[in-house]
């Protein structure tokens, strides 16, 4: 166990122990988390040797080759055995077969078991023990990786906190192989690392916290650029502070001057209270989403599922007066305006890609967001006393 006295880290290590059971209780279930293992009548380490191995499929990733080093790694440190790592289509379920089989082996094909990778998604992951094996199946190799992470915890109380902080018991000379019945699906599917999870050097410890803490994604895999030009992939993106690239100043702002705030600084979002322009604005900008559906299609950028249309940063929203119209009837805030304008835009992306000749375009799961801080964080709502929420339309 590796201990490192901090006053931030003890806060932050009171924090992870939140919500879980002690390291001697193996059943812990919470929500689709349910972490179900109890002991057998095998041996999985005694007397500080073990006839396991570690199979893995012929057909790797980096995912799943980190999962194999990061089992082999803290089962080594946890007990002193260096496991064997097996990597064969030969190798099919016996009743006799000591493995830790990780992803889709040749025999977690013929073991009989199945998993609904639907239901588990990208990240979950199933535990299963059959006979003498012991089967981590994934929705993905990111969920074998974090499966094995829960194998670990549950043998060995394996709980991370930072790039060289974590409690791992040592010493394990006798472990009884357990019935692993574990299903562990995130609650929250895709997950973005930011700051610190990025690595800043070669360090495997530094390069692995990002996947120890479950945060494989990137934002920029998961939100769609926007192009400054339509029909030119080379021009100009930007996946954030957009607003400006989906309606460039230097090519509306004389013909479509209410496109823009008074100070000219951002969009407004009302087009100064003029309908027909209105319209033509959310058309302009679905369409630029459209674009980017096109040329960032689901078989090559499987995790975008984000349309950003985010304001331009440190600028004051538009007050003219159509817009100082809508803050009042919505809580005087300056999100409202921007909420419906693009509620209007996601419409007609969402009706373009619910066309039969778009179908290889669609997206089950795509949403659209805007930045909500600064002058815009007031919630176009109020919540009373009772926890109600008054809107308006």
């Amino acid at each position: 166990m590796k201990k490192f006295i901090s006053l931030l880290l003890s806060v932050v290590t009171a924090l992870c122990f939140v919500g879980c059971k002690k390291k001697d209780q193996t059943e812990s279930k919470t929500g689709r988390h349910s972490l179900n293992a109890t002991d057998t009548s095998f041996d999985m380490v005694k007397d500080g040797k073990s006839d396991y191995k570690v199979l893995i499929p012929v057909e790797t990733t980096t995912a799943s080759v980190y999962a194999q080093e990061e089992l082999t790694r803290f089962f080594e440190e946890a007990t002193g055995i260096t496991l064997e790592i097996v990597q064969s289509k030969e190798v099919t379920h016996t009743a006799d077969g000591k493995y830790i089989s990780l992803g889709n082996t040749e025999a977690f094909k013929t073991s009989g078991l199945t998993v609904d990778e639907d239901e588990l998604g990208r990240d979950g992951v199933r535990i299963i023990t059959k006979d003498k094996t012991v089967y981590i199946a994934g929705g993905s190799d990111y969920g074998v990786l974090y499966g094995v992470y829960d194998f670990l915890k549950i043998n060995f109380g394996f709980e991370f906190y930072y790039k060289d902080c974590y409690d791992l018991d040592t010493g394990v000379k006798d472990l009884k192989l357990k019935n692993f019945d574990v299903t562990d699906i995130p609650d929250i599917p895709l997950r973005v690392r930011n700051g610190i999870l990025f690595p800043s050097t070669s360090d495997k410890d530094d390069t692995l916290f990002a996947y120890r803490m479950r945060t494989a994604d990137q934002i920029e895999n998961m939100i769609f650029p926007i192009h400054m030009k339509f029909g030119d992939q080379s021009s100009a993106s930007l996946n954030n502070h957009n607003s400006l690239y989906y309606l460039p100043r230097d090519e509306y702002e004389i013909s479509d001057p209410e496109f823009y705030s008074i100070k000219g600084e951002q969009l407004c979002y009302t087009a100064r209270g003029n309908q027909e322009k209105f319209e033509k604005m959310t058309t302009l900008c679905a369409e630029k989403a459209i674009q980017s559906l096109k040329w960032y299609a689901p078989e090559q950028y499987p995790l975008m599922n984000t349309v950003m249309l985010g304001i331009a940063d440190n600028w004051d929203t538009c007050n003219c007066d159509a817009c100082k119209k809508v803050m009042a009837a919505h809580n005087d805030s300056e999100a409202a305006a921007i909420l419906i304008f693009i509620n209007a835009m996601g419409k007609k992306v969402v009706d373009w890609m619910n066309l039969p000749e778009n179908a290889v375009y669609k997206r089950d799961d795509l949403q659209f967001t805007f930045f909500a801080y600064q002058s815009t964080l007031t919630p176009p709502f109020k919540v009373d006393d009772k926890g109600n929420v008054n809107a308006a339309d």
